[in-house]
């Protein structure tokens, strides 16, 4: 899989041979830091979902009373439209953690106030995307 920063990861990689080299002459023990990931997180890397339509979605068709974690319909794009931005990595093969990272890359911020998996379920259920290996 091409990852969308490579200078980016080639460089930590090269960070991490390095440190590795430097304990082995200095007879250290690299420790890896536990990870705790959330319920959520765990639920994401479960997801990988998969466009069925090119272009940007509408929900006109899906009464608005019924529509999840948006206010109004996203077929505007910006970095920051996380119902959009999100859509542009659904290629079946990056679960929605990896898509919340490459979306919080490309935005320059976090995503708060939005659950990209209660959303992608909504999506699902209307036949717009569809959830690979389930």
């Amino acid at each position: 899989m091409r990852r969308p920063c490579e200078f980016g990861y080639n460089m930590v990689d090269l960070f991490k041979k390095n440190v590795a080299r430097k304990a082995v002459t200095a007879s250290l023990t690299i420790a890896k830091r536990p990870v705790s990931k959330s319920d959520w997180e765990k639920e994401a890397e479960t997801i990988i979902p998969k466009r069925n339509y090119i272009g940007v979605y509408s929900l006109q068709g899906i009464p608005v009373e019924d529509w999840v974690e948006v206010r109004s319909d996203p077929h505007w794009w910006s970095p920051t439209t996380w119902a959009s931005s999100s859509l542009w990595w659904c290629d079946g093969k990056r679960n929605l953690l990896e898509i919340r990272e490459l979306c919080e890359f490309e935005a320059d911020r976090k995503i708060d106030n939005f659950d990209l998996v209660r959303y992608y379920k909504f999506l699902e259920e209307h036949d717009l995307v569809e959830f690979v290996g389930r």
